[in-house]
């Protein structure tokens, strides 16, 4: 509404960057940068103060060692994929089970990861991811035959 004022502190977070909301409009997703939890929070948008880490993403060690999540995009199907800027990795999270795995690596700080939009055939097909990072350049990630975002 033109004229609205922002609503500071809606949802509580320590730290967030990426953020993106859920197919259905229930839920927005947010991920925290520069804490060792690396988590990812599923937060109900009619009840911000509802909100449930659904996956922590740090690296082992000790101390652990955060990825630095930034950007998020969560696919038409409701899966979650990160970039890990310090790390350089874009990460594929499923919301439900709070499964994940790296799905590319050894990119220059990654700092964000989008579905393309079109259809088979167009420039951008939604089959494809497409991250970039502070190096300028954008890779085009493709899914093993059989295997959709």
């Amino acid at each position: 509404k033109q004229g609205a004022r922002p609503q500071y502190s809606w949802a509580k977070q320590n730290d967030s960057n990426g953020m993106d909301i859920d197919p259905t409009g229930t839920y927005v997703y947010a991920d925290e940068t520069f804490t060792y939890g690396s988590k990812v929070w599923r937060i109900t948008i009619a009840h911000p103060e509802q909100r449930v880490a659904i996956a922590t993403l740090t690296l082992t060690g000790t101390p652990p060692i955060f990825k630095g999540l930034d950007d998020l995009d969560v696919a038409s199907s409701g899966i979650i994929y990160l970039a890990a800027n310090l790390v350089g990795e874009v990460i594929r999270l499923d919301p439900t089970t709070g499964k994940s795995c790296v799905i590319a690596s050894k990119m220059h700080n990654t700092s964000a990861v989008k579905q393309g939009i079109g259809g088979a055939g167009t420039a951008f097909p939604a089959s494809r991811l497409y991250a970039t990072g502070v190096d300028r350049r954008i890779v085009e990630i493709t899914p093993p035959a059989g295997v959709s975002p």
